[in-house]
């Protein structure tokens, strides 16, 4: 019988315990994340999450190909000289807009710019009741030109009179671009403003023929003449949203329910029957849904037939 030494016994297990440990030690070393840089982590928490975004190319191939893309994007270098004039014109047409509300001398005016009278003296009265007042004025053919910085003055002195609050707005709906060797660009436009107060909300809506002249130096177009074609103002004593002396009027009135009232309406049965009617057309007779296009032989009826396809 072979009795096998105790202190052999407890030599093995202390070196496996050793090596257990050993183990441990070194897997903790080695799942630990090394530590980053000072100025790094100082960095991190320096950013804002609301700083604005700002898109930056690497390498020099990302580079020439953004600048290519730019290019690309640009309708300048497209041949759409309309799209870039629009906005051209639509970003000067923004500045005029907060310089007449905040009742400031407009930067986009050129020297010399001109319009017959904007605002016309003779406004006459084409609808009224207790809340609402619609007021339109005519401009003569030959109506002569006057300096624009003192009929913009005349134009918006009714809105900054009233003591409340001013908005304008512009709105570009047809561009003329200078042509090829001219200098001659314009555009009309859908002026209106608005000044809500406690009192009154006076709207001013037009329609103007812009000219426009570049000018080299600011690489911007400038105006150079208005001549307006239409004129209407509106004021509100009595809106749904205002009340004067604890009294209010509305302007509308809802009518849904007279109109419809009298209208012929079925049942179940009888949506249920056209539901039916129009489904078996689309299953079954495809072919008997389509347009008619055209005449071949001119007797007044359509020969050329285009069914509808479903799948």
């Amino acid at each position: 019988m072979n009795i096998t030494p105790k202190i052999g016994v407890d030599q093995r297990r202390i070196s496996s315990g050793a090596g257990f440990l050993l183990i441990l030690l070194l897997s903790g070393c080695s799942e630990q994340s090394p530590e980053k840089p000072k100025d790094e982590a100082a960095t991190a928490l320096d950013k804002s999450p609301n700083s604005a975004f700002t898109f930056r190319v690497g390498s020099a191939r990302e580079q020439r190909e953004y600048a290519q893309r730019e290019l690309e994007f640009d309708p300048t270098n497209d041949g759409w000289n309309s799209e870039a004039f629009h906005g051209d014109t639509t970003a000067q047409l923004k500045e005029l807009a907060e310089s007449l509300a905040r009742n400031t001398p407009p930067s986009v005016l050129s020297p010399k710019a001109t319009s017959t009278i904007l605002r016309p003296e003779n406004l006459v009265s084409v609808f009224e009741n207790d809340g609402m007042k619609v007021l339109r004025g005519t401009f003569p053919p030959d109506a002569k030109a006057l300096p624009l910085t003192g009929q913009l003055e005349q134009l918006t002195r009714p809105l900054q009179g009233s003591g409340g609050n001013v908005s304008v707005r512009f709105k570009q709906f047809r561009v003329r671009p200078p042509a090829d060797g001219t200098a001659t660009c314009s555009s009309t436009i859908l002026y209106k403003a608005r000044s809500s107060s406690a009192s009154r909300v006076l709207v001013q809506n037009a329609t103007w023929v812009i000219q426009w002249i570049y000018d080299s130096s600011s690489s911007k177009y400038l105006i150079e003449a208005i001549r307006p074609d239409n004129f209407e103002e509106v004021e509100l004593l009595n809106s749904p949203d205002l009340s004067s002396a604890g009294k209010s009027t509305a302007l509308f009135h809802d009518r849904t329910e007279e109109l419809i009232e009298p209208l012929p309406g079925g049942g179940l049965i009888h949506w249920g029957a056209n539901e039916l009617s129009v489904r078996g057309l689309y299953r079954s007779g495809r072919a008997l849904i389509g347009l008619a296009l055209g005449d071949a032989n001119g007797d007044g009826i359509d020969d050329v037939y285009l069914p509808q396809a479903r799948d």
